[in-house]
């Protein structure tokens, strides 16, 4: 079932003695649902019903309506009237657990329409958190799972990194994982977000396994660092940028230190099976081929 409290601290649970598996990507649907070679969210979406996961973690820009109601989220976002003629990531919107990014502020100081297509109203707490903070927690087998805002509220040492400190210190697992939209490091032609240093610092510091991101349109995997970004393969945080959902997809930057696999041709979504101090990982590419994979323990 799921169920949220007070601290928007929601708790999901599957079927007995199966390790769930997470399904992630960001900056997916293109205005109006229009589906093109160059936009390709109905293709990502199709791919995520064959690997039928337990949980969809879509990390920010999820859509790019050109207005900020929820009827053009809808309409980006899906689902779309003929969802077997035109697959959407809104099919899976009950299994969904969101992340916020950019464009669902769109310049504007709240996301209303993100919040009423997530929570029922622009004012209402519900599974994307409470609207004037769009961060929170669920915990999904022995994993505990933070999902963060990059876009607001991001300083260091503000309400949402003491939240995150104190999630962590009062939810000890052995595994955990953090998803927000703008990757501290990337090698794609947005780079480097340095403004997620201080909840990069907390993540390291509580011990997360990985963060997922997206911002740059692309796939790049790291190997494990700490907070300042040096090697780190004793407890170093594994960052994922997984900008492929569907929009478009970007050229590359400057390649930054430490980054151990990209692509940027082909469109898809990085596949998680989350164990007992342990996780399986696999970028698929939209016609199912897999390109990175691998296993990783966790190193708390």
């Amino acid at each position: 079932g799921l169920t949220a409290s007070a601290t928007q601290s929601v708790v999901t649970s599957g079927p007995p003695n199966l390790d769930p598996v997470i399904v992630a990507a960001g900056d997916i649907a293109c205005a109006n649902g229009v589906m093109s070679k160059s936009c390709a969210s109905d293709r990502t979406a199709k791919l995520i019903a064959t690997i039928s996961p337990t949980r969809v973690f879509p990390l920010g820009d999820l859509q790019y309506g050109p207005t900020r109601t929820a009827a053009e989220f809808q309409g980006g976002y899906g689902p779309y009237p003929d969802p077997i003629a035109h697959p959407s990531w809104g099919d899976f919107k009950a299994i969904t657990s969101p992340t916020i990014g950019s464009h669902e502020y769109d310049g504007f100081p709240t996301a209303d329409g993100y919040f009423e297509y997530w929570n029922g109203s622009p004012t209402a707490d519900g599974p994307a958190g409470k609207p004037d903070q769009g961060y929170y927690a669920e915990t999904l087998g022995t994993w505990r799972i933070f999902h963060l805002n990059s876009q607001k509220g991001y300083q260091a040492g503000g309400a949402q990194d003491q939240w995150l400190a104190a999630e962590q210190a009062t939810n000890p697992t052995k595994c955990s994982l953090i998803t927000w939209h703008h990757p501290r490091y990337s090698s794609g032609a947005h780079g480097d977000q340095t403004r997620v240093n201080g909840l990069f610092a907390t993540a390291y510091a509580g011990g997360v396994e990985a963060v997922l991101s997206g911002n740059d349109h692309l796939y790049e995997r790291f190997e494990p660092q700490n907070a300042g970004g040096a090697a780190d393969a004793t407890r170093g945080v594994v960052q994922f940028v997984v900008g492929s959902g569907g929009r478009s997809l970007y050229s590359w930057g400057s390649i930054k230190a430490n980054s151990a696999f990209r692509n940027n041709t082909s469109y898809g979504v990085l596949s998680m099976t989350l164990h007992d101090g342990s996780y399986d990982w696999a970028y698929i590419a939209e016609d199912g081929t897999t390109l990175d994979s691998g296993t990783t323990n966790c190193t708390t």
